[in-house]
């Protein structure tokens, strides 16, 4: 297409050149041509110029060729391989390279609101509403009033209710069940020993001045027991022993009888009493009876064993 426009252009200009030469009054002296011959030569520097535009016209096609590949070659190689970071709620996906993004920003990642802080996003920190209000739970013996969320604190503990100490539990709070060293012991209130030597044997005469029995005690032991509401506790004493003597023979089988005696710390007798042991025939023996007395004052006590004389 373009060589058939130049070769127009080249007639088109030859018709021009041989008009204008047609035109002359008188042909140039100095060339000595005819206009035949300037014909022709107009004619074969119009196909030499055709030749030079083609060439020129092919060459400049070739550097539109190359120039384009370049250009498509440095478009390729330069393209953004990206690096998607994550949309967020401030933020939609971004190329960390680049800067291109794509889609929409993300939610809110909400914490609920604290007694101290409104309802508030993780992310980028943006607030909604208000902080909640504390919830207080009341006040112990050891705790203050204390919010059940957060953990504040408002005045002071209630501090215990003490009940003393008793026989049975160590000093205790009535609120909070905590407890404070020990039960009341009754080693502390009372103490107890035998004046007799034990084993030893015990008579009862009677008003004629005979022995009617005889019973050999083997064991004399002293309990206390204290009493929660007084000042006073119990006393008991178990006596274990056997018969080894009876007026009457051995198949006689009746109760031996032994005098008790009880001292207090001043040596004044606190209580006496006559202890009768189950009956029994000679040989036989008895274990842990016991005898009891109650209004015992704290103090230290002295149990003594006596002979019975009737007489």
């Amino acid at each position: 297409m373009t060589k058939r426009i130049v070769s127009c252009l080249l007639a088109l200009l030859s018709a021009a050149i041989l008009l204008c030469s047609c035109g002359s009054d008188t042909p140039s002296a100095s060339s000595g041509q005819t206009a035949a011959e300037n014909s022709v030569q107009e004619e074969s520097k119009a196909e030499e110029t055709t030749k030079e535009t083609t060439k020129t016209t092919t060459a400049t096609k070739a550097t539109t060729k190359a120039t384009t590949k370049q250009t498509t070659t440095t478009t390729a190689t330069t393209a953004c391989e990206h690096d998607w970071i994550p949309a967020d709620c401030q933020n939609p996906e971004t190329c960390s390279k680049c800067g291109e993004t794509r889609g929409s920003r993300a939610n809110h990642v909400w914490e609920e609101a604290t007694c101290s802080q409104p309802k508030t996003c993780r992310v980028c920190g943006e607030t909604v509403g208000s902080p909640r209000a504390h919830y207080f739970e009341l006040a112990t013996c050891t705790q203050p009033k204390t919010c059940r969320y957060c953990g504040a604190t408002e005045g002071q503990p209630k501090g215990h209710n003490w009940k003393e100490a008793t026989y049975d539990a160590p000093k205790t709070c009535t609120r909070c069940g905590a407890t404070e060293g020990k039960k009341l012991s009754v080693s502390d209130n009372w103490k107890g020993s035998v004046g007799t030597s034990i084993p030893q044997s015990f008579t009862f005469t009677n008003y004629k001045g005979q022995i009617e029995s005889e019973i050999k005690i083997t064991k004399v032991s002293i309990e206390f027991k204290g009493n929660n509401y007084r000042d006073t506790g119990e006393m008991i004493i178990k006596i274990s022993g056997t018969k080894t003597y009876d007026i009457n023979g051995d198949g006689q089988s009746r109760s031996g009888k032994i005098g008790i005696k009880v001292y207090d710390s001043a040596g004044n007798v606190w209580k006496e009493y006559m202890f009768y042991t189950p009956s029994l025939t000679n040989g036989e023996t008895f274990k842990d009876k016991e005898v009891s007395f109650v209004g015992v004052p704290h103090g230290s006590y002295v149990v003594k064993l006596l002979d019975v004389n009737t007489g």
